[in-house]
């Protein structure tokens, strides 16, 4: 499934899309497309694209709008991948049955939303700070910090499972802090928790379906 690498890839390689205008909705699978989307998109023109997590936003002059992958989602502009050629839980080609959201671009070209299981999401307004912490933003060690802080691990505790001094534990949990911009323990597991409940939810939500 697309990882944290693979959207920030994926991110990356859409830059070109940047100036580029919303024209029409050709096709929207509403499993997949949060109601009011395709309506929010027409005429708004793409102005940035920014990731947390595996969410990728695309700012436009009107809405933000958030899009998640999912297990086997990728973003193709034509026929062409934007950024991923295939995914391994993916499908072997591009079919175009397969795709849960295309619209057409003021150049011609259509963006499409390809996503053989429909696990992915596509919603307006993200809620990017609400999102938990984007792992790209932490190195390995701040990483397993932050996750010990979330499971409500003291400075001790996190000095004994990575075998390093309370004070050098101390000093690392306050930098996890500012570096993700917040000022509480409670809020990084409030992050850890309400990413993993969303994440499971929404798997579930598509699968039930």
């Amino acid at each position: 499934m697309p990882e944290v690498l693979e959207v920030e890839l994926t991110r990356r390689a859409a830059s070109s899309l940047i100036g580029r205008r919303f024209v029409a909705v050709e096709r929207t699978d509403g499993l997949v497309v949060a109601t009011g989307v395709d309506e929010a998109v027409v005429d708004a023109t793409i102005e940035g694209l920014d990731r947390r997590g595996k969410v990728l936003a695309v700012h436009t002059d009107g809405p933000t709008i958030g899009l998640h992958f999912g297990m086997t989602g990728r973003l193709l502009r034509d026929d062409t991948p934007v950024a991923l050629a295939r995914l391994e839980y993916g499908s072997l080609d591009d079919d175009a049955r397969w795709d849960r959201w295309v619209a057409r671009l003021d150049d011609g070209s259509t963006l499409r939303f390809h996503d053989p299981r429909r696990l992915g999401r596509i919603w307006p307004e993200p809620e990017l700070e609400r999102l938990g912490p984007d792992a790209l933003s932490l190195t390995r060690r701040q990483l397993e910090i932050a996750r010990l802080l979330a499971s409500r691990a003291t400075n001790a505790e996190i000095a004994s499972s990575l075998g390093i001094s309370v004070h050098t534990a101390r000093h690392h949990s306050q930098r996890v802090l500012e570096k993700l911009g917040i000022t509480s323990r409670a809020e990084v597991r409030r992050r850890f928790e309400k990413s993993a409940r969303e994440h499971e939810e929404v798997t579930h939500a598509r699968r039930d379906q």
